[in-house]
């Protein structure tokens, strides 16, 4: 994704069952890590999420503006955990989203 405050991820968690059947209803929390560290880095289209009839539940993930500094590219967490009483003993996924700069890329010397 481009680190310009403008481009977007989607991203879709499928729920399947044993019999790779797909599971509705569940409700995810979703949370934010940037460099390891729990933050808001860009803009969630939802913070939860419940799965459809499909067994889907999809949200849109906006970048930040890029810094002042120009930055060098940074990786976001995104980290989705079932809620309710039936997950306790359930366990997070995580997705990883790399923010790259805007800007022009040159070939290599030797290509």
């Amino acid at each position: 994704v481009l680190w310009d405050g403008t481009s977007q991820s989607s991203v879709t968690v499928d729920a399947r069952g044993p019999n790779n059947q797909p599971i509705r209803g569940i409700g995810l929390r979703v949370d934010m890590f940037q460099g390891g560290i729990m933050a808001d880095f860009g803009t969630l289209s939802a913070r939860t999420i419940v799965t459809g009839d499909d067994g889907r539940a999809r949200l849109t993930y906006t970048a930040p503006p890029r810094p002042v500094d120009g930055g060098s590219g940074t990786v976001l967490t995104l980290m989705f955990t079932p809620i309710g009483t039936d997950f306790n003993g359930a366990v997070s996924r995580y997705v990883d989203i790399r923010l790259i700069p805007p800007g022009v890329i040159l070939p290599p010397n030797n290509p």
